[in-house]
């Protein structure tokens, strides 16, 4: 059977031009030339140019290769392929060399701000977050054994044992075990699971998950790191999951590739524009997983959910970008009918987190005793507001275009909400931002409380 050129080209998957310039180096020659002067091939041509291929997959050189398919001596090509196998063992192991490296250095956290370091220690908050694009942490795991989180830390997450067991369900239908319109939930609490195995879930979730996925770190119940608002280092529920971010990551990377698998994992789970996320709240730990099926992106978060400072202040960060002469007003605005609250202290640092000044007993209280209303209206002046100037406190070293941070701390007294504002004039125009002070009531406004202090804290880095 005779080819042209770019036939034979398609077989093999290499370009016209190469095997042109095969031909110019008489490394390739067609079998014959038609009288139109194209290049035919046969299928000797054809094995030939696999033997280029597979000798130029070892890396020879194309003179190498020439004198290896030429050549009538079996030992010379055994010494060749020795000496190459020799050097591709050499790059093997340091190539293995710079994977453990890589991996060592994947798993440090990225170094943090230091407004981010300053703000989880005002909130008394420590976790970790694990993407497919970052991995950060802050904070200890256990503060009494001063353990740092790792992506080995292991946590209690107790609904990812649902999505353990929409997978093993799933696996089963492909097996014809069981019926594959069987619903998503039926397979919850394990029973079912166990009914159409005869084995218990410790064993179908090792069999099917734990030991194929190499999930070392993953049992149910057992030993755990990250120990939350009750201290217990002992997850003993046997319904509940001990997990690390590394092997959750395992997980997710298999049915991220499994589209079948995860649509019906989506069908259950908490949906919204595409993706979907479980979480579950043990022991004033927050355990979250959030998969993005579309962008191939997962999203592991693990932190204390009873994110406040010891002291059960109100902490509030104020950035101030470029102010024009230095004049600061911190003000009481709306106050809700039986509030009350204080401010104890003023604090102002540079973008670095670095303070130059601080003010206690600033002498803004208050206590509405009537409907909600402005402070102003029922407060005498001077009691609900506190003016400074950056320009006074920092002499020459104040800089027009500089960006600086006030930190604000009040205490609520009741359970009701006042705002808290600042003002300073930038480009001529007056610049405001404003926060509720408040004593949260349940651990996730406490979370919120952080991310929000964090979020204004470094406001001044994206601007």
């Amino acid at each position: 059977m005779k080819m042209q050129i770019s036939e034979i080209a398609g077989i093999a998957g290499v370009s016209v031009r190469t095997l042109q310039y095969y031909d110019s180096i008489d490394l390739l020659k067609p079998s014959e030339t038609d009288s139109n002067g194209y290049r035919l091939y046969d299928e000797s041509s054809l094995e030939r140019l696999n033997r280029i291929l597979y000798y130029r997959s070892l890396d020879f050189s194309l003179k190498d290769i020439s004198q290896l398919l030429d050549q009538r001596e079996t030992a010379l090509t055994y010494k060749m392929l020795a000496e190459r196998r020799l050097a591709l063992t050499f790059l093997k192991r340091r190539a293995e060399r710079l994977i453990e490296e890589i991996d060592k250095n994947l798993s440090e956290p990225l170094k943090i701000s230091p407004w981010f370091d300053k703000v989880q220690a005002d909130y008394n908050y420590s976790g970790l977050t694990y993407s497919s694009d970052y991995f950060a942490a802050w904070g200890k795991a256990d503060r009494e054994k001063n353990t740092p989180y790792s992506l080995d830390s292991r946590f209690a997450f107790g609904w990812v044992r649902e999505l353990f067991s929409i997978f093993c369900g799933i696996e089963f239908e492909r097996q014809g075990l069981s019926d594959p319109d069987t619903p998503a939930e039926r397979y919850f609490g394990g029973t079912l699971l166990e009914k159409i195995s005869g084995k218990p879930l410790k064993e179908i979730f090792e069999e099917y998950i734990f030991t194929p996925f190499e999930m070392d770190n993953t049992t149910i119940g057992g030993h755990i790191d990250v120990v939350g608002l009750f201290g217990n280092d002992i997850c003993e529920d046997p319904r509940e999951i001990v997990t690390t971010a590394a092997d959750l990551k395992k997980f997710t990377d298999v049915i991220l590739s499994r589209k079948a698998e995860l649509k019906k994992m989506i069908c259950y789970c908490l949906c919204d524009n595409g993706e979907f996320r479980v979480y579950s709240e043990l022991g004033g730990v927050h355990a979250e997983l959030s998969i993005e099926p579309d962008k191939n992106k997962y999203f592991i978060t693990v932190c204390q959910s009873d994110a406040v400072p010891d002291n059960e202040e109100r902490v509030m960060y104020y950035p101030i970008a470029g102010s024009d002469d230095g004049y600061l007003k911190f003000e009481v605005w709306t106050v809700a009918s039986g509030a009350e609250f204080e401010v104890r202290s003023i604090k102002l640092f540079d973008k670095k987190a670095v303070e130059f000044f601080s003010e206690k007993n600033v002498g803004i209280h208050v206590l509405n005793n009537g409907e909600e209303r402005q402070a102003k209206k029922f407060m005498p002046r001077g009691k609900y507001y506190r003016e400074l100037n950056l320009r006074d406190i920092l002499g020459e070293k104040f800089d027009t275009k500089e960006t600086y941070i006030a930190e604000v701390r009040a205490k609520s007294e009741t359970m009701r909400s006042g705002q808290m504002g600042m003002i300073y004039m930038h480009g001529g125009e007056w610049q405001s931002r404003v926060f509720n002070v408040f004593y949260p009531q349940n651990a996730y406004d406490k979370y919120n409380l952080f991310l929000e202090a964090l979020r204004t804290a470094t406001l001044h880095e994206r601007e």
